[in-house]
């Protein structure tokens, strides 16, 4: 809350300050660079997709697809690694399955029990009742 670095306790010890010095005078660390483009295997070839041409990740059976408005490619990283990986380009997580890209919905529709329903390119996506209130968030509504 307060931002601190380090702290030193009374009674202090030259030591101890010239350790909360040096560990102030460290560099940050960096942020990781902003994700420009996904690789997915295409057969005997990478396929480098745009995060903005991709529609929605789904993970079935243990296996994650990568679908955009053409076409599904398999992934081998989990929903939480592309989750991670996508944060700063308007992913959003709407059910333990699914992670939509909030640009591609077309409609939302309510559903039963609280839960909604998604079209993207008239595909159904379901929003679980745990995500609805993150969705209207993100989607400010």
């Amino acid at each position: 809350e307060l931002n601190a670095y380090d702290y030193i306790l009374k009674p202090y010890d030259p030591a101890r300050i010239v350790r909360a010095i040096e560990k102030v005078a460290r560099p940050l660390p960096k942020k990781a660079p902003r994700l420009e483009r996904l690789a997915v295997e295409t057969g005997d070839r990478l396929k480098l997709l745009s995060p903005q041409d991709i529609d929605y990740i789904v993970a079935e059976n243990g296996k994650t697809k990568i679908v955009t408005e053409h076409e599904a490619y398999p992934s081998n990283e989990t929903l939480l690694e592309l989750e991670r990986k996508l944060q700063d380009h308007r992913f959003l997580r709407v059910h333990r399955s699914y992670l939509v890209n909030l640009s591609a919905i077309d409609a939302i529709e309510p559903w039963f029990n609280g839960a909604y329903n998604l079209k993207i390119h008239q595909i159904d996506v379901p929003v679980s009742r745990t995500y609805v209130k993150l969705l209207k968030e993100a989607l400010g509504i």
